[in-house]
């Protein structure tokens, strides 16, 4: 057999001589066919490319695939120095030029001189020298290890660095230099600082993001009295700390041998900013469900946490949370200060049915901790029982909250299964001013969510399949059917509702919204193309706020989930989409646009109007302003109170047979509590603002010209002044301002 010199049986593959080919382990005559001789001869001159013996399996190549000449230096270097504490031993391979392969670099070394102990240090660099090369190629690597080094009584141990690079730029020839590089690596050691206590260091950079992160491994282990303690913990610090989390602690224990409750297990996670934002959390659990107290046996909850948040600079959260029943967490929060917070409490029920969640709610009561479902299906009401364990849920919440001088109820269960093809999402909120006074705000909210359907099951009623037949027809990409009803404007729910509702319910005109969600990223319908083009069209800038808001609108997960509004409305018919501006870095709603400025949607819209028939667009944008209520001694003390004023910039254009109307709206409202807002910024001691203000203007364009006019000035606005330093009075006093406020006498007074 013939083919590369490399091990094989126990000896080496055969080279083929001079002029023969090695095909398919066998050495062969390529000229084979031909006599020897002048036959031979004639047939090697004829032949236009003539076969060459070449490479060192003397296989058959074209005229072509020889490499041209060429040459390179191949050089190594090596280096042996000993002395009295200290060696070094090292060797260097490269080629000059360097074409191809790769440079090498090895070294080794110990020192043990002038009080520096470094030893077991070895060095490994590899440098590549490929010619041409993509972006993001990894071109340099290095790895480095020392046992141990100490300073005087400063010891670091099993130190590690491993360091990699990677190409800047596309390269065709000439190759990447380390200066068109960008590096990635850690380097970390363990160090010994007392008995008993391990502790590693670590550090990691990326030159490319410019993020260089700082961390410590923690383990310690001991007796205390009869219990023994075993922490663990790490951390680390990004540079330039300045957001939430870039200072980082976590770490759990074990304490064995504990009195009464034998062994418990903890975790505890700090997250800071370096400055005055924090949050920590500890959790603790316990295998023993009991705790014996006088000889009594108490029960226990399988586990408790506590969570203290400093996310917002005018607020403080405590919270404490503990499972109940069988799949149920009950969660209890605490906004500090109570007299501009509020407080929650939250029923969080886990995937299961209304029976599970039933005798879960039940066994918060002692008294009434029995299987309700359990007891029905034993005699006649046993149907109730089935009906109960038929609701299958995936999550169900129910939280009561008052927030900002708002009592809320807040119910929404996700995920109650129809019949293995649709899920059903169900929510409900309904905010009251404490006081009793004032208008209710009411939100419902139904949807229907696609679970791979292929078409309407025949169970489902006629109406129900003759819609969703539709909706499937037209929309490929169908993912869910939403109704919504508000009584109020909102950008986000309110109060508890924020976080629990799905995106979908956001910026919500007054009254009923069919909200249809479409999946535009695999949608083959024509007219979900046409939307996917547009947001890709709007998002083409790249010179503003709005340009990043709308790039963070058309990623795949947002065209994944793009819902299309339609509002009910008896004269008009309007479709239209409100894009959530995201702040990329944060993850949160608002892009700065200045100091407590954020610019938080874009909303455009079509609406087709019945009588007269017309057409028209509007586009509405939205910022957040945030503003203090109270002095600026009240800031200093930490005790004013931020508020948000929700501005909204409406402007319209209608065309119908007679003409064309041009019209613009400003409007601010407070975004929660009273519209009333008392000396804001400190500018008005003894009065302030009633919300809400608007500005309006338009003007009618009539198609001959004559006629055309100013359509209507609209100006709202409110103020109040008192003869002394304004405050809010206590909730069952009456006056001027106390409907505004929440008063019942007030609002009597006023008359509405």
């Amino acid at each position: 057999a013939c083919g590369a010199s490399a091990e094989h049986g126990g000896g080496l593959h055969k080279v083929c001589p001079l002029g023969f080919a090695c095909v398919q382990s066998q050495c062969v005559d390529p000229l084979v066919a031909y006599a020897q001789g002048e036959e031979r001869d004639t047939a090697v001159a004829k032949h236009e490319e003539p076969a060459y013996s070449y490479n060192a399996n003397h296989s058959c190549t074209s005229g072509d695939s020889v490499p041209a000449e060429g040459s390179a230096l191949a050089v190594r270097g090596e280096v042996t120095w000993e002395s009295d504490g200290f060696s070094l031993r090292g060797y260097a391979d490269f080629l000059v030029p360097c074409t191809s392969g790769e440079q090498v670099f090895a070294l080794k070394m110990d020192l043990d001189k002038w009080g520096l102990q470094l030893l077991g240090v070895h060095v490994d660099a590899r440098l590549s020298c490929a010619q041409t090369v993509k972006r993001h190629t990894k071109m340099f690597s290095l790895v480095a290890t020392a046992k141990k080094l100490a300073v005087w009584k400063f010891t670091i141990t099993d130190l590690s660095l491993t360091m990699d690079g990677f190409s800047r730029v596309d390269k065709t020839e000439g190759g990447v230099e380390l200066s068109d590089m960008y590096f990635r690596g850690r380097a970390s050691g363990h160090i010994f600082i007392v008995e008993g206590l391990d502790t590693v260091g670590f550090v990691v950079w990326d030159t490319l993001s410019g993020k260089v992160q700082l961390g410590l491994e923690v383990h310690y282990a001991a007796w205390i009295g009869d219990v023994h303690v075993e922490l663990s913990g790490k951390g680390f610090v990004n540079t330039g700390c300045s957001a939430l989390g870039d200072l980082t602690i976590e770490g759990e224990a074990t304490l064995s041998n504990v009195p009464k409750l034998g062994t418990v297990y903890g975790h505890a996670k700090f997250e800071s900013d370096c400055g005055d934002f924090y949050r920590f959390t500890v959790s603790l659990t316990w295998p023993d469900p009991t705790i014996d107290v006088g000889g009594i046996m108490v029960p226990l909850p399988k586990w408790v946490a506590f969570r203290v948040a400093h996310e917002d600079p005018h607020e403080t959260s405590v919270m404490f949370a503990m499972p109940f029943g069988r799949k149920a967490i009950l969660r209890v929060s605490f906004y500090l200060p109570m007299s501009t917070g509020g407080w929650q409490v939250e029923f969080y029920f886990m995937k299961g049915t209304l029976c599970d969640a039933l005798h879960d709610f039940l066994s918060l009561l002692p008294m009434l901790s029995i299987d309700v479902c359990g007891f029905l299906r034993g005699g006649p009401l046993s149907f109730i029982a089935s009906a109960l364990d038929w609701v299958q849920y995936d999550k169900l919440v129910v939280r009561l909250a008052n927030r900002n001088g708002v009592n809320y109820f807040v119910a929404y269960v996700e995920g109650v299964n129809l019949f293995d093809v649709l899920k059903l999402n169900l929510g409900i909120l309904i905010g009251k001013p404490e006081s009793g006074g004032g208008q209710t705000s009411d939100l419902l909210f139904i949807e229907i969510v696609n679970n791979n359907m292929a078409a309407p099951p025949r169970r489902f009623p006629a109406w129900l399949r003759t819609i969703l037949s539709i909706v499937m027809t037209l929309m490929s990409g169908f993912k869910s059917l939403g109704l919504a009803y508000t009584n109020f404007k909102f950008l986000e729910p309110p109060g508890p509702g924020k976080d629990l509702f799905p995106p979908s319910v956001f910026d919500l005109e007054i009254g009923f919204t069919l909200l249809l969600t479409l999946n535009l990223a695999s949608s083959t319908d024509e007219g979900s193309a046409e939307m996917l083009e547009t947001s890709e069209n709007s998002a083409a800038g790249s010179d503003s706020a709005f340009d990043d808001g709308m790039k963070s609108n058309t990623g795949k997960a947002q065209l994944e989930a793009f819902t299309i509004q339609v509002p009910f409305s008896e004269v008009k018919l309007c479709i239209g989409h409100s894009f959530k501006m995201v702040n990329p870095w944060t993850g949160e709603i608002g892009l700065p646009m200045g100091d407590g400025v954020l610019f938080v949607a874009f909303k455009p819209v079509i609406c087709i109007q019945w009588a007269p028939p017309s057409l028209g667009v509007v586009i509405e944008a939205t910022q957040y302003i945030s503003v203090t209520e109270g002095s600026l001694a009240d800031r200093v003390a930490g005790k004013a109170v931020m508020r948000t004023i929700v501005l909204r910039l409406r402007f319209v254009i209608q065309i119908d047979y007679n003409g064309m109307l041009l019209a613009a709206y400003m409007s601010a409202t407070m975004k929660e509590g009273s519209q009333y807002l008392l000396n804001p910024g400190g500018t008005m001691p003894k009065g302030g603002l009633i919300f809400p203000f608007n500005i309006g203007f338009g003007v009618k364009i009539v198609w001959s010209g004559i006629g055309s006019c100013v359509q209507f000035i609209e100006m709202e606005a409110g103020f109040f002044a008192c003869s002394r330093l304004a405050a809010k009075t206590p909730k069952k006093d009456g006056g001027l301002f106390g409907a505004a406020l929440g008063t019942e006498e007030g609002h009597a007074l006023l008359g509405s």
